[in-house]
């Protein structure tokens, strides 16, 4: 099994291939927030680095982690590239489902994403059902690919963190939770009629007016409520390698995690070969891993032009545990920073040096 990680600098996307062909290689997320060169630029040369036909997974419902998807969409004149199978979190069919995708659309309109009319969570919505693959809603314990186990989220203790009442909205919230419970229903094969009605939706949504009344700290909080999503998952028996994924997943919920891992039936057990770090590295997300790596493991670290996103220097205390540390670049490693900027992992590879825009493990 090898799995490919792309240069998105502060965003995901990684490239898990089959050990053989009874499955399609599986990209866990594909976005980014910003790129030196231009998104444009780098998501054309990851797609072109794509297969025909593959999986897709989205780790949860961030921008900078399907961005990519929707241009791929956008462009799919151009490109002949299709997901078969479509695994996302599955908060569509929960009590309070409308004020949860409601406090996402929200979010939107606080930080102003939804001025660019293609990226929206609607519109990442309305590309994965005109992409004619099966969708897939994940929740804790289901599998996927039949390969691998998903840890979290468990989606029936999500919660909103805020209240928030506004007409537009609450209507808009409902009927896209009940075109994507249609196509739950459905078995995951979404119709040109729920593309239809999800673009319609988004064109009443970006002309909604900046909701009033929300400081930054409640800006912040309810940006970073949506990481409580996060899918996060881990090989089973049915692979040879031993690999861990962990999304955006906050710190809070890592004894969950923990006991879930300890429980799986199906897991290999024992030290991970790769480990994905929480949230680009960043210290709010820290997770110790030592427990969980031996000298032949790598993880992985995608963060990079994103000044107040440091890496955290804690994450350097494990690499001479490990074979290697991959960063997507290290210009925001606080380690970095605190050393002269001189790096202090000893086994590293920082892929926007590297002259590529990947790196495979």
């Amino acid at each position: 099994m090898k799995i490919r990680m792309y240069d998105c600098q502060f965003g995901d996307c990684f490239r898990v291939d089959p050990e053989d062909d009874s499955y399609y290689p599986l990209y866990v997320d594909f976005g980014t927030r910003s790129i030196p060169s231009g998104k444009n630029a780098r998501y054309d040369d990851i797609i072109n680095d794509m297969p025909d036909r593959m999986d897709f997974l989205l780790t949860h419902y961030h921008e900078d982690h399907y961005d990519g998807v929707i241009y791929l969409m956008n462009h799919k004149s151009q490109y002949n590239k299709v997901f078969q199978n479509i695994y996302i979190p599955d908060i569509w069919n929960l009590n309070r489902s409308v004020d949860i995708v409601k406090l996402i659309l929200l979010r939107g309109l606080l930080w102003r994403y939804h001025i660019n009319k293609s990226v929206t969570l609607l519109t990442f919505l309305s590309s994965i059902c005109s992409m004619n693959g099966k969708i897939h809603f994940v929740d804790c314990g289901d599998s996927i690919q039949g390969k691998y186990t998903v840890l979290w989220p468990e989606t029936n203790q999500l919660e909103p963190c805020i209240d928030y009442d506004e007409d537009s909205l609450n209507e808009i919230a409902k009927q896209t939770v009940r075109i994507m419970q249609t196509v739950r229903s459905e078995n995951g094969a979404p119709t040109e009629n729920a593309v239809s009605m999800l673009d319609a939706l988004n064109d009443r949504y970006i002309n909604l007016p900046r909701p009033v009344g929300f400081d930054f700290t409640a800006k912040v909080r309810l940006s970073k409520w949506n990481n409580d999503i996060s899918i996060v998952f881990h090989s089973t028996t049915a692979v040879k390698r031993n690999i861990l994924f962990t999304g955006d997943v906050p710190q809070k919920y890592w004894p969950k995690i923990e006991h879930n891992i300890n429980n799986d039936p199906l897991a290999i057990g024992g030290n991970y070969s790769v480990i994905k770090v929480p949230h680009h590295g960043t210290h709010d997300y820290y997770y110790d891993f030592a427990s969980k790596v031996c000298d032949e493991s790598v993880v992985l670290i995608p963060n990079g032009n994103i000044k107040n996103w440091l890496i955290d220097d804690d994450y350097c205390l494990l690499n001479p545990l490990i074979r290697l540390t991959v960063c997507s670049s290290n210009n925001c490693c606080k380690a970095l920073q605190l050393n002269g900027h001189v790096c202090r992992c000893a086994n590293n590879h920082i892929i926007d040096r590297s002259g590529s825009f990947y790196y495979d493990v």
